[in-house]
């Protein structure tokens, strides 16, 4: 058992450097406490606010499960986390292990009440120093705002202003007219979905040089984007419109409608693009398509809708049809590019997928498999690590070997310019590789959880019986619909939709989390793990 290191930088907030600086604190303070030589394990650029989006973390964590770590060292608590939930459960995780926890700022939090409360206490900071953060940015943000600036990068059709204050915005007439050409034919009739695939027939770069999309013409009405939505396009700024959350257990942020009392709105005549006449052509003929046939109305979602990707291209697959009953390629439907132009029933591909779910992750000779695959590969990873360590080692101390004679010329006044400039590289460069060093013991393979089996047997029998019945049944019932989707998205990452060739049937490759499988569920949270694949 050896100590661990953990260093966690926000690069939002700190440089790189930062990483160096908490290692080299913790291993002062790991030989000050007799610890020896410690394992380093680094979350570069990545906030505390969610421990869920941590690779280093959950590495270091696994150690910690395996048996393989006596004590943590940080430079603080808020290293680790400052949500209040996950650094009281990391403090209770390493209780429970009888792995000491050490600070270089705070000093070693301990186990018994004043412990405990030294670690409530700093959560509470903690939190309150990401909220005041998150209200201070959005007050520089709307400060921005209100002196005729923008927030965020320039929208298509604008550009920044040369030699302008930072956020000052110019119109780029290219693009510009491009912006007035769309408005144009949507206002003669043409549809979203064909104006994008002329304007790639025609090569016509899209937003930040993507191709262009369907949606990135239409956009969303609730939301105000889309090139014929923008309210920029007709000389007004609208700030506030949204707002990011995240998700405390996956991590992943969202973004959320704020009410249209909170909006801020900014005359910006001299950003004007759209003349009036061209508006009002515009706003009659979306409001015309608006009270258009049902199937042009807002779709409702099936349960797996977001995850069906094209074998074709590897693009998103998009619902078509009277009662969404089929999948297509988004890539062929919106841009052209793809010329996958088949169409799959959604019902038979949820059926399938359920069914083969529940034949082949519930049999205990296929969940058998999976882990034995999963340790045969960390089998392979942990040897081709054992090699690379050899070869950074030689490296570290062919560095430290050229550091050392370069300071020596210094000491005998001897060196050159160019050779005082070498020291901060060399320098820079064995830290890195020292820091790669210390992450390449990944954690042991972990034993399969006694109850997984039964908890994924559990979300397939929902996810099964929300999928009772036809679409018309379950669109009407928002509840099981929704009981649907979170089923669905807590097996599912991905599902690949292709045609075999050679027997004309539908092929499914199915992709899911097997974190919940081989790794022991944290006390109240759930799929905590490797986040390895199936």
């Amino acid at each position: 058992m050896t100590a661990a290191i953990y260093a966690r930088y926000s690069s939002d907030l700190q440089s790189a450097s930062s990483l160096d600086d908490q290692i080299r604190k913790a291993q002062a303070l790991c030989a000050r406490e007799g610890l020896g030589p410690a394992q380093v394990f680094v979350d570069a650029g990545i906030s505390g606010a969610s421990m869920a989006n941590r690779p280093g973390l959950k590495e270091m964590l696994a150690a910690v499960d395996a048996g393989r770590v006596s004590a943590v060292v940080t430079e603080a608590l808020d290293r680790l986390s400052r949500d209040q939930a996950d650094i009281a459960l990391i403090h209770r995780r390493l209780k429970t292990r009888g792995v000491r926890l050490l600070t270089v700022s705070e000093g070693e939090i301990g186990t018994d009440a004043s412990g405990l409360l030294h670690v409530g206490m700093r959560g509470v900071i903690n939190a309150l120093y990401l909220a005041d953060l998150a209200a201070k940015t959005h007050r520089g943000l709307e400060g921005v705002v209100r002196s005729g600036r923008h927030a965020g990068p320039p929208p298509y059709g604008y550009r920044l202003k040369a030699g302008g204050e930072p956020g000052e915005l110019e119109i780029d007439e290219a693009a510009a007219d491009i912006v007035r050409r769309i408005w144009r034919e949507y206002a003669a009739g043409r549809s979203a979905r064909q104006i994008a695939k002329t304007l790639n027939a025609e090569g016509v770069p899209g937003p930040r040089g993507a191709p262009w999309r369907q949606t990135a013409i239409a956009g969303q009405a609730a939301r105000l984007n889309g090139i014929i939505r923008n309210p920029l396009y007709t000389g007004t700024a609208i700030w506030n419109r949204n707002r990011k959350v995240k998700d405390p257990e996956t991590g992943r942020a969202r973004m959320v409608a704020r009410p249209e009392s909170e909006w801020i709105r900014e005359p910006r005549p001299a950003l004007r693009i759209i003349d009036p006449a061209l508006q009002a052509a515009v706003q009659a003929e979306t409001a015309r398509r608006a009270q258009g046939r049902p199937e042009q109305q807002r779709r409702r979602s099936r349960p797996l809708s977001g995850l069906l990707r094209c074998g074709s291209c590897g693009g998103t697959m998009t619902l078509i049809g009277g009662q969404q009953r089929r999948y297509a390629c988004a890539d062929h439907r919106d841009t052209g590019r793809c010329g996958n132009g088949r169409t799959f029933r959604a019902d038979e591909i949820e059926r399938r997928v359920l069914s083969a779910m529940k034949a082949r992750l519930l049999d205990p000779e296929g969940v058998r498999l999976a882990v034995a695959a999963y340790r045969e590969e960390r089998e392979r990873l942990a040897a081709e690590g054992r090699a690379g360590r050899d070869r950074l080692e030689r490296k570290i101390e062919e560095l430290r070997g050229a550091e050392a004679r370069i300071i020596a010329a210094i000491e005998r006044g001897v060196a050159s310019d160019a050779m005082m400039d070498r020291i901060p590289a060399l320098e820079r460069e064995r830290k890195a590789l020292q820091a790669e060093l210390g992450t390449m013991d990944g954690p042991a393979p972990t034993a399969l959880h006694p109850n997984a089996a039964d908890a994924y047997a559990g979300v397939i029998a929902r996810l099964e019986h929300a999928l009772a019945g036809e679409l018309p049944e379950l669109a009407e019932d928002p509840a099981r619909l929704a009981e649907a989707v979170t089923a669905a998205r807590r097996l599912f990452t991905a599902i690949t939709v292709s045609r075999n060739e050679k027997s004309g049937e539908t092929d499914l490759l199915v992709e899911g989390d097997l974190a919940a499988l081989i790794m022991t569920p944290l006390a109240g949270v759930s799929n905590v793990g490797c986040g390895g694949r199936i």
